[in-house]
């Protein structure tokens, strides 16, 4: 099973509405190979990322929740 984490933004970091939000999220599987990361944003899927580094950009217009999940291949 992968272990996924956020480079950036840091844990319970502050980003102001109306400046550039930039993420991203590292996954490494011990036993396997990681396929892709998927983002979420408020609950709302935004993309998978197949391709290291997984980066993912907008310009940040409320708050917001990220989570992330990885997908790997046996």
């Amino acid at each position: 099973m992968p272990i996924v984490a956020f480079d950036t933004p840091l844990n319970q970091q502050v980003v102001e509405a109306g400046t550039d939000l930039y993420v991203n999220v590292g996954a490494i599987d011990v036993d396997g190979t990681v396929a892709g990361v998927a983002l979420y944003l408020n609950g709302q899927f935004v993309r998978t990322d197949a391709v290291v580094p997984y980066e993912w950009g907008r310009t940040n217009q409320n708050d917001i929740l990220l989570k992330k999940y990885a997908t790997w291949h046996l």
